[in-house]
């Protein structure tokens, strides 16, 4: 259980590459990390 105590105080990009239905801390962080990649598609409308 510990070990997943620790991938939850991970940093923000493992939590969403790891488990995308996190906090709401993690969406916002997701469409950040799309939205620098190019893939502005959700993020532009």
């Amino acid at each position: 259980m510990m070990s997943q105590t620790e991938e939850i105080k991970l940093p923000q990009p493992v939590e969403t590459v790891g488990k995308p239905l996190a906090p709401p801390t993690q969406p916002k962080v997701w469409k950040l990390s799309s939205a620098r990649p190019g893939t502005t598609t959700m993020g532009a409308s």
